[in-house]
């Protein structure tokens, strides 16, 4: 009598006993995206290059006060959608999170020494990914609390910008080290972290939102909300300042819908151009740059060097400028998102988790995750049956 080997089925597709595979997997992918968001990431990264680049004038005031928070909603979103995804322990993506973060920190680092433009925007960032990889954690399912902590950091955050920056004219002999952490957290300008953390914890509460949003009717609707509810706390606040981030509580508010705003407004732009012929077309720079953004970052801090080094001027402005950095950045995300798939620093910063351990769960730890045992395989039918 001959048996037939068992074929060996994948633990995680099961469906027909076929492993369904991705029609192209690319090195660091994530899984399925959500385009509305990658067009919003997109969207943020031509917002900075033209915040860094383009002239001054009301309209790169208006740029760089949405920018860094368009940024960071997207930022805290992600997180959101990630701690989601299924097979998703939080103490796994709490300590993938913060070397994820402690890589950002050191990158900003070595691109700040490379060219002073940058305005020390990635360190933040690294810094508030430390921050909010546990709050991500915490306040899972606990919108209310999220809105609460966003709506008190927006009014604590001014506060604290006031004090550190009197603690640092009180003590000028702060060595430089301790000097660059607190100006990253509180005193810096024109970024830091707790005037970020508002719009970070509001992309946690939309990241809720975001996969709801592919009727285009739907998210324009929402747009078109949260950018009346911005406007009329910019009114509340009398106006923007003039720096290139918001100073009060009504700014940060105002910042936080605003972005919120043009995340709900790209998901409508990719749901209306779902399915016509001009979509991929028109929407492939932005979604190149939103799948790259710290690829993207990265060609412009090489583009903004390069500028200064041939011109001598590390001030220099102007829209040729910024022409050049959009081809720059748009175009090289672009060419590595369909050649390779993803960019160099995207697969770095993926692939930098804390070590996972091989050992199988004990039987109390199987018993409290709620995982089964597999079922012994059924005996032939021809088999002698045990004895009593």
């Amino acid at each position: 009598m001959t048996h037939e080997p068992a074929s060996r089925r994948s633990g995680r597709h099961r469906s027909r006993g076929r492993v369904s595979v991705p029609a192209r997997v690319a090195p660091g992918s994530t899984g399925p995206r959500l385009p509305g968001l990658d067009v919003a990431r997109g969207v943020a990264l031509v917002l900075m290059v033209l915040g860094l680049t383009a002239p001054p004038g009301e309209a790169t005031t208006a740029v760089r006060h949405l920018a860094a928070p368009l940024v960071v909603l997207c930022l805290g979103a992600a997180a959101g959608l990630t701690l989601e995804r299924h097979g998703m322990r939080a103490a796994r993506f709490a300590a993938d999170t913060a070397v994820r973060g402690v890589l950002l920190l050191v990158l900003g680092v070595l691109l700040g020494a490379l060219t002073d433009r940058l305005e020390d925007l990635l360190p933040v960032l690294g810094l508030l990914v430390l921050v909010l990889a546990p709050l991500t954690v915490l306040l899972r399912h606990l919108q209310v609390l999220t809105v609460g902590l966003a709506t008190a950091a927006a009014v604590l955050a001014p506060l604290a910008v006031d004090r550190a920056r009197e603690h640092l004219l009180a003590h000028p002999g702060t060595g430089r080290v301790a000097r660059d952490l607190l100006g990253w957290l509180a005193a810096g300008e024109p970024h830091r972290v707790v005037s970020l953390l508002p719009a970070a914890l509001a992309g946690l509460v939309l990241a809720l939102l975001v996969p709801h949003l592919g009727a285009w009717r739907r998210a324009l609707a929402v747009s078109a909300i949260l950018v009346a509810t911005s406007a009329a706390d910019l009114v509340l606040a009398g106006g923007a300042t003039e720096g290139g981030q918001a100073d009060t509580s009504a700014e940060l508010a105002a910042g936080a819908f605003l972005a919120a705003g043009v995340v709900a407004a790209a998901c409508a732009l990719t749901g209306l151009l779902e399915g016509r012929r001009a979509g991929p077309a028109l929407l492939s720079p932005l979604l190149a740059g939103g799948r790259l953004p710290l690829t993207g970052y990265t060609l412009l801090a090489l583009t903004l060097a390069v500028d200064g080094a041939a011109r001598g001027d590390g001030a220099t402005r102007g829209w040729g400028l910024a022409a050049v950095a959009l081809v720059v950045v748009l175009g090289g995300c672009w060419l590595l998102d369909h050649a390779w798939g993803t960019g160099p620093l995207e697969v770095v910063l993926r692939l930098a988790r804390l070590p996972a351990g091989r050992r199988p769960p004990s039987p109390r730890r199987a018993a409290l995750s709620g995982e089964r045992p597999r079922p012994e395989p059924p005996a032939h039918r021809r088999s002698t049956p045990p004895a009593a």
